[in-house]
This record gives C-alpha cells, sequence and structure tokens, in this order.
C-alpha cells in the first residue's frame, strides 16, 4: 500500500465525519480523492462517490432519526425535482457527451477534465458558502416561491448527478429559509435528501458493471464510520468555527484542483 491510498483512507474517515458533524460538505472530498490519491478515473469516481455518500448519510439518518431530527414532509418537497434532475444527468446528458469536448489554443478539453473543472468550482463555491455562515442567515430570508424552489432544487440535482456530490452545503440553507427549520433539523433532513439523491444515482447508473466492489465497500465503510463520530459531537460542539476550518480547507483543495488541471491541458 502506498503512502498515497494510506492517507485517502484516513481522509475517508474525515468525510464522513464531516457529514455527520455538519450535515454535508464532507462529500465535496470524496472525488478529489479517489482521482488523485487512488487514481480512478473522474467519471467512475462520481460513480463511486454516490455509493460512499449513500452509506455516509445513511449512517447518519439513522442516528438524526432516532433524535427526531428528520422532517419527513420538508425533506420530500426538495427530493421531487432533485431525483429526476439527478437521474436525468447520469443517463440522458453525460452518456450523450463526447471524450473530446473542445479543442483550444492552450489544449484539448475532455469530458473527464471538464468535470473536474466543474467539480473544482463546485468546491470553490461550496467553500465560500461555509465561510459565508449562508445557512445561520438565510432563516432571515424571506422564503422562496414554490417554482423557485423546486427550480433550484432541480438545479441541485443536476449538479449532483454531474460531479458525485451530496450537495448538503446547498440543501442544508434551502431547509433553513424554505421550511424554517431549526440547523439541526436541516442537517438531519439534508442527510435523507441525499441519501436519496445519491441513491438513485448510483443505482442507475450506467457504469455499475466497472464497479470493484471489493474497493467500493471498504472505502465506504472507512467513510461510514466516520459519521457515527461526527453526529456523536454535533451534539456536544458549536460547529461554527471547526466548519469555517474546514470552510478554508475546501477552499485550497478547489484551487489546487482548478491549477492543476488547469497546468496540465495537452
Amino acid at each position: 500500500m502506498t503512502v498515497a491510498e494510506m492517507v485517502s483512507y484516513v481522509i475517508a474517515i474525515l468525510i464522513g465525519y464531516t457529514m455527520g458533524l455538519f450535515g454535508g460538505g464532507g462529500s465535496i472530498l470524496t472525488v478529489p480523492v479517489l482521482v488523485y490519491g487512488l487514481s480512478i478515473s473522474p467519471t467512475l469516481a462520481t460513480t463511486y462517490s454516490f455509493f460512499i455518500v449513500s452509506l455516509i448519510a445513511l449512517n447518519g439518518v439513522r442516528s438524526y432519526w432516532a433524535q427526531k431530527l428528520v422532517v419527513w414532509r420538508a425533506a420530500w418537497l426538495f427530493l421531487i425535482p432533485s431525483v429526476l434532475a439527478v437521474f436525468t444527468m447520469r443517463n440522458f446528458i453525460l452518456p450523450q457527451l463526447p471524450a473530446v469536448l473542445w479543442e483550444t489554443p492552450w489544449g484539448i478539453l475532455t469530458k473527464e477534465k471538464i468535470l473536474m473543472f466543474l467539480f473544482a468550482l463546485t468546491m470553490l463555491w461550496a467553500a465560500m458558502a461555509m465561510l459565508r455562515n449562508q445557512a445561520a442567515t438565510s432563516a432571515e430570508a424571506p422564503p422562496p416561491s414554490i417554482f423557485s424552489l423546486g427550480l433550484r432544487n432541480f438545479s441541485i440535482g443536476l449538479l449532483i448527478g454531474a460531479i458525485g456530490a451530496g450537495g448538503g452545503f446547498l440543501i442544508v440553507p434551502a431547509l433553513v429559509s424554505f421550511a424554517r427549520l431549526s440547523m439541526k433539523q436541516a442537517i438531519g433532513t439534508s442527510l435523507f435528501i441525499i441519501l436519496l439523491n445519491v441513491s438513485v444515482g448510483f443505482w442507475t447508473d450506467p457504469n455499475l458493471s466497472q464497479v470493484n466492489w471489493w474497493f467500493l465497500v471498504f472505502f465506504a465503510g472507512l467513510a461510514a464510520s466516520g459519521v457515527g463520530l461526527g453526529t456523536w459531537h454535533a451534539q456536544y460542539l458549536q460547529p461554527a468555527q471547526l466548519k469555517k476550518g474546514f470552510g478554508y480547507l475546501v477552499l485550497i483543495i478547489g484551487g489546487l484542483i482548478l491549477f492543476k488541471e488547469f497546468f496540465s491541458l495537452s
């Protein structure tokens, strides 16, 4: 086992821990770990990420459900458009994209590279949301209309379908704003929404035949083991400061990915 692989497996536990603590965010590290630490292609890495995040979210949902912090009615308002969008992206949009999208003066833009560019930009977006403490302030904003909420959730689903992340950094603030949930209720409910989104994404994915199940179950098990610890700590910690630190980490990693992918154009 190489040093990169060992570090990747340790980070797998951290991914679960952060999802249990914050209700999201940790899954944003899954694809970079798989791509750069374990040399898995970006397309297959997003498929793996769906399964890994589904196990993490399932573990988290069980804990938050036991504390009566999952608000089912609010969850279903978010799920219908987002699940439809995830299915559409994985089965109709991504498979139709050619391997080489554009040839530019700087190099060739492949489908895999575009996915990593999109992922890096999403990481920067997620980091800024964490650093702005968006979830805390959004409760003061007027709730959106049903139409705008549905459009937003469909857009979130398309993004989840493309990059394989859970989208908790987008879902939690929307639950606080629209459904008027407390932060802990929003975290628990977001984990349920994430669970169904990524489960649909994985089990309907055209890449299932390429999955290495032994590796995937092992990595996902490590990540899921971190959720219980994160959920337990969330009862005693005020995660705001920790979340800012994690936001800076995601910001740095997203910037490094963007830098690497841009200068590796060929």
